[in-house]
Formats: structure tokens, C-alpha cells, sequence
């Protein structure tokens, strides 16, 4: 499968996966989603939750913790088994006041930036600086 994230909670994301087109035979059931903290491996999986198959191919994950960096990868389901993992997202969920979920109370008057890359650890880190910078000068 393929992943991107389409909204970014302080809590969580809601999360498109895309169907893989290799299976020919088997249809896919669900999808597995994994998620780790970026500094530990993948047989440390903090969260891990299995979903059905949904028509929309949108699925929100939640009980992360705000403002802390994460790996999310899945993996598609079918009688077989799971596929091999997806691509791999780094994932920054956002403050406490930024995008709010339904029924929780904010007072911010406008979200913070959302970021999420997709390459190596060094650009993310220097990316992840550079954004704290723009942020402290703009407020």
C-alpha cells in the first residue's frame, strides 16, 4: 500500500491508504498500521491497529502523544496474510491547539504548521530547526 497523512491531530492523524494494484488474486481485507517512536525500531512498535477495509480508504488513528516525532508505515491484509510494508511517513503531530478534534475545546486562532517528510533523519532535523525558527519569529 501507500500511505499519506490528511490531517494531522495533537492526539493522532487521519490517515489515506492506498489499495496496492499487485494484488491480482486475493482482495485485500484491510490494512495493518504501525507507528514508532523515530528513535527505535520496528520490533518496538508503540501502536499498532487493525483495520476493515473502508470505501473512503481513510483511517484515524489517535492516541499519540502531542508534539512528539513518529513513524507510520501499513501494510495491506487479504487471506494470505500482510504484504510487505508500505512507504514510511515521518510523522510531527502538531501542539495542543492546533487542529482541534470535534468536541474538544481551542483557543487558537489560527492552526500551526503542519510537517511531514518524507526523507532522511539529517534533512528532517535541520527542516524541524528551520521551522521552529519561522515559528518563534512569527509570533
Amino acid at each position: 500500500p501507500h500511505i499519506n497523512p490528511l490531517k494531522i491531530y495533537p492526539d493522532g492523524l487521519d490517515l489515506y491508504i492506498e489499495e496496492p494494484q499487485a494484488e491480482m488474486f486475493l482482495r485485500i481485507e484491510g490494512f495493518q498500521v504501525e507507528i514508532k517512536e523515530i528513535n527505535k525500531s520496528w520490533d518496538q512498535v508503540i501502536f499498532l491497529k487493525n483495520f476493515k477495509l473502508d470505501k473512503k480508504n481513510v483511517y484515524n488513528l489517535d492516541g499519540l502523544h502531542h508534539n512528539t516525532f513518529y513513524h507510520v508505515r501499513a501494510k495491506s491484509r487479504n487471506k494470505a496474510g500482510l504484504s510487505d510494508a508500505s512507504n514510511i511517513i515521518y510523522l510531527h503531530t502538531t501542539g495542543l491547539n492546533a487542529y482541534p478534534r470535534l468536541g474538544l475545546s481551542s483557543r487558537a486562532s489560527r492552526p500551526v504548521s503542519i510537517t511531514v517528510i518524507r526523507t532522511c533523519p539529517a534533512i528532517l532535523l535541520t527542516l524541524i530547526w528551520l521551522l521552529s525558527m519561522c515559528t518563534t519569529q512569527q509570533l
